[in-house]
């Protein structure tokens, strides 16, 4: 049987020492099943990929001067002033049904 993950979302943010690395990171946010770029130093990606994963995915591209943050994050209860390309992707119906591992 194939074992099932539910996606999520997950919030990381970035604060470089020098050069921010967008280049390097857009082939790996491409890897989840959806993501935005809400700021310059932050994404949001929904996937199946723990933090671990994400953090393990990351680590490579920066530096260790360079500071990352990883979390899952809960949208369910949200407020702020966002630009409204963000309130859209938010807001857009998502597949929340579980996936097999690995998708």
């Amino acid at each position: 049987m194939t074992p099932f993950v539910t996606p999520k979302f997950i919030h990381i943010g970035f604060n470089w020492n020098g050069v921010p690395k967008i280049n390097e990171l857009l082939p790996v946010f491409n890897q989840a099943l959806d993501w935005i770029r809400y700021a310059p130093n932050c994404w949001i990606v929904w996937t199946t990929t723990d933090t671990l994963g994400w953090h393990n995915r990351i680590v490579p591209l920066i530096t260790q001067a360079d500071r990352v943050f990883i979390c899952e994050l809960n949208i369910s209860n949200k407020q702020g002033w966002m630009d409204k390309f963000a309130w859209d992707w938010f807001n857009k119906p998502r597949n929340t049904f579980p996936q097999p591992i690995g998708q």
